[in-house]
Formats: C-alpha cells, structure tokens, sequence
C-alpha cells in the first residue's frame, strides 16, 4: 500500500507517494558508523533505492546517496561501486524487496549481482 514518504536527499526534503518494500540496518550499538538502505515501488512505476551513511563521530555528517529508475538494470548498475561490485547491504535491501514486488524479483534474477 503506498504512503507519503518525506526523504533528505542531500540537499532537499523530497516527498513521493510509494510502497517501501525493505529497509535494512547495519547498526550495532558498539559502532559510530554504520549504513542504512530502503527501497520502494514508486506509484508510477519507478524504484528508489536510499542509502544513508550515519555516524555519530564527533565532525561528521551522514551522507545520503539516491538512486531512482524505471528500469531495474539501470537502478542496481546506479547502486554499484566505482570497482563494480553491489554493497552487501544495497544488495541484501533488494533481496528482501523482491518477497514484495514481483516485477522486481524477475529483473534482480536476471541481474548480475
């Protein structure tokens, strides 16, 4: 069911009406820095993949990194690192999103990840 998210994108809140179909943590309590990824289903069609980098260090800010496509390729070639590879976390949050979403468990199996 969709709902009206407000996210930060780096610059600006940006609100969109979506389904958010996974979002993943990899904090501890024992860590200053850890990651957090969602994915929702867009009412148009399109994918948002969020990843935030959080840190509680004293100096530094999170960093947000916002994927958005209609296309599922061209969504998790835009989530790759510079040598390639898919985050762990980026890759477990698609993983879970696709027990909701079956257009994108059918792309992310053709998919190279």
């Amino acid at each position: 069911m969709a709902e009206t998210f407000t996210r930060f994108d780096g610059e600006d809140d940006v609100e969109f009406e979506a389904e958010l179909l996974a979002e993943v943590s990899s904090e501890r309590p024992t860590v200053q820095r850890w990651s957090e990824v969602e994915v929702f289903r867009c009412l148009d069609g399109a994918y948002i993949v969020i990843t935030i980098g959080r840190s509680t260090k004293p100096g530094e800010r999170d960093y947000y990194n916002w994927h958005e496509s209609e296309n599922v390729p061209d969504l998790i070639r835009e989530c790759r690192l510079r040598n390639g590879n898919l985050p762990p976390l980026t890759m477990s949050a698609l993983l879970l999103a696709c027990q909701k979403d079956q257009h994108l468990r059918h792309e992310v199996m053709k998919a190279d990840l």
